[in-house]
């Protein structure tokens, strides 16, 4: 029972520390974030942007983030923009982001990236 419980608290930790998140601003120099989506452990999935949304900043230690054009209302569609590096602010005029994914890096990065995640 205990080994159970050890288990679960040390999964549970691991999972905080790999969490990720993109932030989103309604200002263009990342200082008044007004949403944020945020994905814990081993997770991946879309941010879909809102028009009031001005800039972002995404953080992960160990996924990678991509940026669309547009967004179906829960996922990312249109093209592949870029890449998407941790800590920077990105303004959202300035690449047309309409969207964010993480692709966790044990899962593919390729696949995450080419296929829609529903």
């Amino acid at each position: 029972m205990r080994a159970t419980t050890t288990i679960l608290f040390i999964a549970s930790l691991a999972s905080t520390a790999l969490g990720a998140a993109t932030k989103m601003f309604d200002d263009e120099n990342c200082q008044n974030e007004v949403d944020k989506k945020v994905f814990n452990g081993f997770s991946t999935g879309d941010a879909p942007l809102t028009d009031n949304i001005k800039s972002i900043r995404t953080d992960s230690r160990v996924d990678s983030w991509f940026a669309y054009q547009r967004n179906d209302g829960d996922g990312c569609k249109g093209d592949l923009i870029t890449r998407v590096q941790n800590g920077d602010c990105i303004k959202v005029s300035d690449l047309g982001i309409g969207c964010t994914r993480l692709c966790a890096n044990g899962l593919g990065a390729g696949s995450c990236v080419a296929t829609t995640i529903p």
